[in-house]
């Protein structure tokens, strides 16, 4: 069902006439009584009673307002939601560490996400990193931090930095 004939309904039965419905939202009252034939036959059930004083809403017509009310309500929460997140997000976020990583970057992880982001609880899961492979892909994690997964195909990597390895020997005596 498309959400601007749902709307159209709605505020069809509001205004208790099409004419009245199609000068509040600056639309034509023929396309108005298309969009609501149109609804009529995707649903298979006639949803107004037209008369010369107006509209009136048949039982189908009435169930289907009742759950445009709730579609309706639910949008307007998840639009909040949405830009709630946006200004100040919240929430739990799971970020797997390999051992070798996990005492490095641990305490400076969660001070910074408990700074940048009070709302937001971070916890961390410290792991082999085949097995952080196997929990990202599980949606057991948010995110992870790895060396270089051989069975990473299929995830989204992104380098983070190089790192050099020397071998090293002790000073032969001269």
């Amino acid at each position: 069902m498309d959400l601007r004939k749902l709307r159209y309904f709605v505020d069809v039965v509001e205004a208790k006439s099409i004419s009245k419905a199609a000068a509040s939202l600056h639309v034509a009252q023929p396309a108005l009584t298309k969009s609501i034939q149109s609804l009529e036959q995707e649903l298979g059930a006639v949803l107004l009673q037209r008369s010369a004083k107006g509209v009136a809403m048949t039982e189908a017509g009435a169930r289907l307002y009742e759950h445009c009310q709730i579609v309706f309500k639910q949008l307007d929460r998840a639009r909040h939601d949405v830009r709630k997140s946006i200004e100040r997000p919240s929430g739990v976020v799971t970020v797997g560490l390999p051992h070798s990583l996990m005492t490095v970057l641990a305490l400076p992880l969660l001070q910074l996400t408990t700074a940048r982001y009070p709302d937001v609880r971070l916890e961390l899961k410290q792991e082999h990193t085949h097995l952080l492979v196997n929990d990202i892909r599980a949606g057991k994690l948010d995110f992870a931090v790895m060396a270089e997964p051989r069975s990473a195909s299929g995830l989204h990597c992104q380098q983070l930095l190089k790192e050099e390895l020397l071998l090293s020997d002790r000073p032969q005596p001269t």
